[in-house]
């Protein structure tokens, strides 16, 4: 991953690549879609569903496989290491429904939603380690139904 590895950055393992052929935030984006009409049980044509910001803190984005300067991942990683603190510690986060009847394993997929007056957020959790945050503009057609479908306000 880096160009000119120093010190114990050396160590470090080699890192998956994926060819652009698979486009995760188009799949984040997708999955995101899908948990918001499994609340509402209808499509909300007021969302442009590309338009929709997806971000990692655990990812680089790259047009091919190839290394970046040790500094410009530093800077990277600290930059959105600061920002998912401040989205985790920051925002109330409820924890998502199961795929009913089979859900995934809570340590392979989960989500949980960040809900405020004008936005929805949903934090996919992969692996329980690599975070992808997606950001729908509220729509007061579908805050409600997923309010309903959170499961604490079941409780």
């Amino acid at each position: 991953m880096l160009k000119n590895p120093t010190g114990n950055f050396k160590k470090l393992p080699d890192l998956a690549y994926l060819p652009p052929i698979i486009n995760m935030p188009k799949w984040i984006r997708q999955l995101t879609a899908a948990i918001v009409y499994s609340a509402t049980l209808d499509y909300d044509a007021t969302i442009d569903w590309k338009k929709i910001k997806v971000e990692s803190p655990e990812w680089i984005f790259t047009k091919g496989p190839g290394t970046v300067e040790t500094t410009e991942a530093i800077s990277h990683f600290t930059r959105m290491g600061e920002r998912k603190s401040i989205l985790l510690l920051n925002l109330n986060w409820e924890d998502g429904w199961s795929a009913h009847p089979r859900p995934y394993p809570k340590s392979i997929y989960k989500f949980n939603i960040h809900l405020s007056s004008d936005v929805i957020m949903v934090r996919h959790l992969f692996y329980e380690r690599y975070n992808w945050f997606a950001w729908v503009p509220e729509s007061s057609q579908i805050i409600e139904k997923i309010r309903n479908k959170i499961p604490l306000y079941h409780s």
